[in-house]
């Protein structure tokens, strides 16, 4: 029966993802004032536009920049095309993982070191997701908001306890006995191999990149630099939107978003990032036509980021076809 039901899942997932953005949507469309909505973007400058998008060229350079340190071979040019590539099909395809995906198999695309580039993308995201935590716990003891004493010592506590794991990967018996367990439950649970194999391949791409500890530390401080300017963004944002919140209320805030976005529920973090937004601000005070509006600010600035993937990937794939077709 479990079997079934997971085999029908994957099969609807797409539909299942599109359904729910569009119910979280039109539930708070619904549930709100569209007069304020469309106010607030009455009060969005041309000025804090043009700003945001310098700001997000920054962004783009500092991701190629990360992914850049694991695969120094390639130029940054080509990195950053293949980064804004990803981001377009991480917006029109299910699960934001298919940008990684896309970017991953573009550049190992006739090449033999594919596995290196795959796993270069694993540990890229790694890399990133430790900068969002990272930020996540500056706001978290540094924001202005009362939180229980109890919250920053259990995140603490797992932040601990992920470094532990990390390291202990590294040491050879640990990894082998790692291993055995994954195998093992591997045989016996068919329904989690695919999730097993996933597991595997995060635990080799780790390996791999975890002994140059210089160069992940830096990919790190990258991460949180990104995640810095992704701030910056949205306080640009949110003062046109009359949202004013700390710098360390918004890393607090942001990073909940981001690690709820990583969640694959809708397609392109849909409806998703509205309600994350919704609910991270009301708990600041914010109402919720102002946050939605910001919610669609940034939605709008993706769109303009994937509209741009777009025509890399089309002026690229065209190049490619004129070139196969002058060496017939």
């Amino acid at each position: 029966m479990l079997k079934k039901i997971g085999s029908l899942a994957a099969r609807y997932s797409t539909a299942i993802k599109i359904c729910i953005a569009v119910c979280l949507l039109v539930w708070f469309i619904v549930h709100s004032d569209m007069r304020k909505i469309l106010g607030a973007f009455h009060s969005l400058s041309f000025r804090t536009c043009l700003f945001v998008i310098v700001i997000d060229m920054a962004a783009i350079t500092v991701s190629a920049m990360k992914w850049n340190l694991l695969l120094p071979r390639y130029s940054l040019a080509v990195l950053i095309n293949l980064g804004m590539i990803g981001r377009f099909y991480s917006l029109v395809l299910p699960g934001q993982i298919a940008g990684e995906v896309v970017k991953s198999f573009r550049l190992a695309q006739g090449k033999k070191n594919g596995s290196q580039i795959a796993l270069s993308v694993i540990v890229d995201r790694i890399t990133g997701t430790i900068g969002i935590f990272i930020v996540g716990v500056a706001g978290l003891f540094l924001s202005n908001k009362r939180i229980p004493w109890f919250v920053p010592v259990i995140v603490l506590l797992l932040i601990f306890f992920g470094v532990c794991v990390l390291f202990s990967i590294m040491i050879p018996f640990l990894y082998r006995a790692v291993m055995n367990i994954i195998n093992a439950a591997a045989k016996k649970h068919s329904l989690i191999r695919k999730n097993i194999r996933q597991l595997v391949t995060f635990i080799e791409a780790w390996r791999t990149y975890g002994k140059r500890w210089e160069i992940i530390i830096f990919n790190i401080l990258l991460g949180v630099v990104f995640q810095c300017l992704g701030i910056c963004m949205v306080m640009l944002f949110a003062s046109d939107f009359g949202i004013v919140l700390s710098c360390f209320d918004w890393c607090l805030v942001l990073s909940g978003v981001t690690i709820v976005l990583l969640l694959p529920i809708t397609i392109g973090g849909i409806g998703v990032r509205e309600a994350s937004i919704v609910g991270f601000l009301a708990w600041f005070g914010v109402q919720n036509e102002y946050a939605l509006a910001l919610s669609f600010a940034i939605f709008g600035l993706q769109i303009l980021d994937a509209a741009a993937g777009g025509i890399i990937d089309v002026v690229i794939h065209g190049a490619r076809i004129k070139l196969a077709e002058k060496g017939r």
